[in-house]
């Protein structure tokens, strides 16, 4: 015999409804076009299937060459840096400089500009963005002298945002591309070199002095060997904790890296280092992310943990109460 009131089991419809006890999907984006041998010069933000690479949707162009894309779980919102200065081509956007961070709507692909994140006119270049859980956004720069991390704020400001932490490496060791954080607040690094991917390694990275640690060699299947120089153009984690990458692949014949495709990475275990293929991208998708399915700021949709205990706390607040002379809720035995 159970005993069980009204509000109780209006909770539990409530917490069923809104689907509190699932999962929370992701959708991974992507940008195409953004390289500087190839690229068009503006960006489409599009959708992927992280089953097989292909492109589910095209939501619209974003103004600018985008060559990385991160998530800032705090704000939810969606971040990208620029690239080249369009491959020599008239810019179609209002954005015609590398390196500046912007804010992309996920939505409609809409681009509002944060500001530069390095002196314009420098050596540097940033090749990936990632944020940690607490909302803080670093970049990996190359230059001429060497690579390093930076600290990036996403205050609008009319001075650089980038601060570099720590000495740069020595040239192109590791260059560097992808970057992305764990569940677990490890910072990993894809690093490249000019002749391919052969005796390139998984770093992680050091938040608070910028050093970077080789891990397992990357271990590439045939397929996706070329001429070099390849590269991993942009790493993130997936839900599951899957390191996903967009590869570009540099051939002979290829040389603009077209070829691109997407990609997983072992970071831990026996297998640590090897890299899975998935399949082909859009050409020159070099930027990937992975966004929850949710309502994000100014949607004007409360989040279901707010409906629950909205919904919990009014159904509590009456219960067993008294309204017009009888009880709003009542108990009853279920034999």
């Amino acid at each position: 015999m159970q005993k069980l009131s009204y509000f109780a089991a209006v909770a539990l419809l409530l917490l069923e409804s809104t689907g509190v006890s699932k999962a929370t999907s992701f959708t991974l984006y992507a940008t195409d076009g953004s390289q500087n041998g190839g690229g068009t010069g503006n960006s489409h933000l599009l959708i992927i299937d992280p089953t097989t690479g292909g492109v589910l949707q095209t939501i619209g162009l974003i103004g600018a060459p985008i060559v990385s894309l991160a998530y800032d779980s705090v704000s939810m919102m969606l971040y990208g840096v620029t690239g080249g200065a369009c491959s020599g081509k008239a810019c179609p956007g209002p954005i015609s400089v590398p390196d500046q961070l912007v804010v992309i709507d996920p939505a409609t692909a809409a681009m509002t500009i944060v500001g530069s994140i390095l002196t314009p006119g420098g050596s540097d270049t940033i090749k990936d963005l990632a944020f940690d859980s607490a909302g803080h956004l670093f970049g990996w720069g190359n230059r001429s002298s060497g690579s390093l991390l930076f600290s990036i704020s996403t205050t609008p400001s009319s001075n650089p945002l980038g601060t570099p932490l720590g000495a740069p490496f020595a040239l192109n060791e590791p260059r560097g591309a992808g970057l992305a954080f764990d569940s677990s607040g490890v910072l990993y690094l894809a690093g490249d070199t000019l002749t391919g991917l052969d005796a390139n390694f998984l770093y992680s990275v050091n938040t608070s002095t910028g050093l970077a640690t080789s891990g397992p060699v990357l271990k590439m299947p045939s397929t996706l060997v070329g001429g070099g120089p390849n590269r991993i153009g942009s790493l993130d984690f997936d839900s599951n904790g899957v390191l996903y990458g967009a590869f570009l692949l540099n051939t002979n014949t290829d040389p603009d890296h077209k070829n691109s495709y997407l990609i997983t990475l072992e970071t831990t275990g026996p297998n640590a280092g090897t890299v899975m293929q998935v399949g082909p991208m859009s050409n020159n998708v070099s930027a990937i992310a992975f966004l929850p399915d949710a309502s994000g700021p100014g949607s004007g949709t409360p989040e279901p943990t707010t409906l629950v205990f909205f919904g919990v706390g009014l159904v509590s607040m009456f219960a067993g109460k008294k309204f017009a002379g009888k009880k709003l809720f009542t108990s009853r035995v279920i034999h």
